[in-house]
């Protein structure tokens, strides 16, 4: 199994919360490529936990349609189906524009929320400058989880956020195009410019640009990484076609 990026669990994660965002972290961040193995003892060597935290991470990863497990054969870092990454999207943009339009219509805007949104909009550029991709995206979902949890909607955030992998590991390979990160920030610039006017209007349109984003890329993506682009149920025939 390919060497994992490591980071320190969190101060209220527990031994199977870490386990698990720290696996995930690599794939959606494509330390771990489709069709890598995958092996638990392993990961539990790498992050120094018990067997059964990393066996939960799993099994969970497989849930979400990142990992395939295949009885008897072992399990692998499945690949970034495409069909699924139009679906997600659709689901992202139709529930966010929803969600920033009950933002507006509730008067849920508060200057508490305007100023949380526009540390987050600053900690994106100074991670920006500083070249940290992988932060920077998680800023970037963090914008997102702020704006359901405003809405009462963190449940519907989180529900997205269990489907989304294929989403995040489409701009994964964006961001290797150092322009693709500048003009994601500025994305969520222009959200915050709106949030701040007010305009329902201009927050929509600016949402459902920017969420709809990865679908309209995805051509380019799949032309360029050809070999990274196939269906959960090619990864478990690939799987137990292995010897």
């Amino acid at each position: 199994m390919k060497q994992l990026l490591l980071d320190k669990p969190g101060s209220a994660e527990n031994a199977r919360e870490y386990a698990y965002r720290t696996l995930k972290n690599n794939i959606l961040g494509l330390v771990l490529l489709p069709g890598d193995r995958m092996s638990e003892a392993a990961a539990a060597d790498a992050l120094g936990a018990s067997r059964t935290p990393v066996h939960d991470a799993f099994a969970r990863l497989a849930e979400e349609g990142l990992l395939c497990v295949a009885p008897q054969k072992g399990t692998v870092v499945s690949g970034i189906d495409a069909d699924r990454v139009r679906q997600t999207v659709f689901m992202r943009t139709q529930l966010g524009c929803a969600v920033v339009e009950s933002l507006c219509a509730q008067g849920n805007l508060s200057e508490e929320l305007l100023f949380s949104a526009q540390a987050n909009v600053n900690r994106q550029y100074f991670l920006l400058g500083a070249s940290n991709l992988a932060e920077l995206a998680q800023a970037g979902e963090a914008f997102h989880a702020m704006l359901f949890e405003a809405c009462g909607y963190g449940l519907v955030w989180r529900t997205l956020e269990s489907v989304s992998g294929d989403v995040h590991r489409v701009c994964s390979l964006m961001r290797e195009d150092g322009s693709f990160a500048a003009s994601r920030v500025q994305e969520f610039a222009g959200i915050l410019d709106a949030l701040q006017r007010r305009s329902a209007a201009a927050l929509c349109a600016q949402m459902r640009a920017h969420l709809a984003r990865p679908a309209a890329l995805l051509p380019q993506v799949m032309k360029r990484d050809p070999a990274l682009f196939y269906t959960l149920q090619d990864s478990r025939r690939r799987l137990l076609e292995e010897s």
